[in-house]
């Protein structure tokens, strides 16, 4: 956790320097990791967990990563 430093003066110096500024972004990019780089076993083992009744049930999340993972076990 950040503290101001006991340096009066050099907070004055870092407040003088300090300015605000917004910004509108015109667009996202982003990329998933869904165990793409795991062993087929592993990913198959965890879309058995969320597609389950257990703490860990997510059936859309099941889907997506079964999507993901379908080009990559094509043989």
């Amino acid at each position: 956790m950040w503290a101001p430093p006991n340096d009066p003066e050099f907070v004055r110096r870092l407040e003088r320097g300090t300015v605000g500024f917004r910004l509108t972004p015109t667009r996202v990019v982003a990329k998933r990791k869904l165990s793409q780089n795991r062993p087929v076993e592993t990913v198959e083992h965890v879309i058995a967990e969320l597609e389950g009744a257990g703490p860990y049930a997510n059936p859309a999340l099941a889907a997506e990563m079964r999507r993901a993972n379908a080009a990559r076990v094509r043989p």
